[in-house]
This record gives C-alpha cells, sequence and structure tokens, in this order.
C-alpha cells in the first residue's frame, strides 16, 4: 500500500495494484483494504472498492465490517470512488447499511 501512495497512479498502475490485491493471502485483505479506504487520495481509495469486492467474494461474504467500509466507500466525496462502491453486491435495496 505504501509504494502506491508513494507515485503516479495511472490507469496501469491501478491494475497492478489490483492484479496485486488478487495475489494477497486472505489473511492480509482486511488490513491492505483498510489501508488502501484509508488514503486521502482518491485514485487509491477507489482501488480499495476493487480490494473489498475480492475481500467479500463468494465464499468469504459481506461481514459487518465489511459492510460499514462499503458504505463509507459509498459515501466518498469523490465520484469515482463512490459510484464503483454503490455498484457493488449488496444491492442498495437488500443492504440494511445503505443510507
Amino acid at each position: 500500500v505504501a509504494e502506491i501512495e508513494k507515485g503516479p497512479l495511472d490507469l496501469d498502475a491501478a491494475g497492478a495494484a489490483r492484479d496485486a490485491i488478487l495475489r494477497l493471502p486472505d489473511a492480509e485483505l482486511e488490513e491492505a483494504v483498510g489501508a488502501l479506504a484509508a488514503s486521502r487520495r482518491p485514485e487509491v481509495r477507489r482501488i480499495a472498492v476493487s480490494a473489498l469486492a475480492h475481500d467479500a467474494r463468494p465464499g468469504r461474504g459481506w461481514t459487518s465490517s465489511r459492510l460499514a467500509l462499503l458504505a463509507r466507500l459509498r459515501a466518498d466525496p469523490s465520484p469515482d470512488v463512490a459510484g464503483a462502491a454503490a455498484r457493488l453486491w449488496p444491492p442498495r435495496e437488500e443492504d440494511p447499511g445503505f443510507p
């Protein structure tokens, strides 16, 4: 995560970051997703949305902490981040945490 924060984040770098997230062990995902979501940079928080989707993939599910983070990302001031988060499962109609 620290490496992502350092330099410019063009489309290729964002794709590489998403690919790296897919290779993380499950035990490290929650911490990585949280660090990405806490970034001051919207480009990095957008990667957090993809990382959260991977963390909540079938077989792992939407825990209360994942739903809370999803709600936070849906309320992000960046339309890119909030829009991407709004399209994640669970749909707003089935998500009691969505305002």
